[in-house]
């Protein structure tokens, strides 16, 4: 039917064992690219819309940006956007009050990025091997990602309801 559409929901090439040793790694663009043309050249839709999140935001747009010709738009729910402060020259007070605040946010928040950008087997072993290490991974995050207004407890509960009932 014309109001009907296909999902279709590829893996991201190098997340989990997709990549052999010594096997080049692929790129935002490279990636963006190779979708593009799953989407047309090998499943033959002459356009297609995107969806992402986490890092599949950062490739959503690049689609969105690079084959403009081919998508018909883009769905984001995480911002890719550029967070380095050096780039913005002599900035406004109300600029440079920002940027500090960025900064403070970039410090205190963005800790786990660099633990599985950079060691994710590291922590892989120890979130699964410990229960009460993986709980508390989760919680933390609760805690910096929702608006719980400090009732983690109830946010919490809530999360895991379906679960228990």
């Amino acid at each position: 039917p014309p109001d009907s559409f296909t999902v279709v929901a590829p893996s991201l090439p190098g997340y989990a064992l997709s990549f052999a040793p010594g096997q080049k790694r692929f790129s935002v663009e490279a990636i963006a690219d190779c979708f593009a043309d799953l989407m047309t050249d090998v499943l033959g839709y002459a356009r297609f819309a995107a969806q992402g999140g986490d890092w599949g935001s950062f490739i959503a747009a690049r689609l969105g940006f690079a084959h403009a010709d081919r998508v018909l738009g883009i769905h984001l729910n995480l911002m890719p956007i550029r967070r380095d402060p050096a780039m913005v020259i002599d900035p406004s007070p109300e600029e440079r009050r920002y940027l500090d605040q960025l900064t403070t946010w970039l410090k205190e928040e963005t800790g786990y990025q660099w633990i599985q950008g950079t060691r994710p087997q590291t922590l892989a072993f120890a979130l699964t091997d410990s229960p009460a290490g993986l709980a508390a991974w989760i919680i933390e995050k609760f805690r910096a990602w929702s608006d719980c207004g400090g009732d983690l407890d109830r946010e919490v509960r809530e999360f895991f309801k379906p679960l228990r009932d």
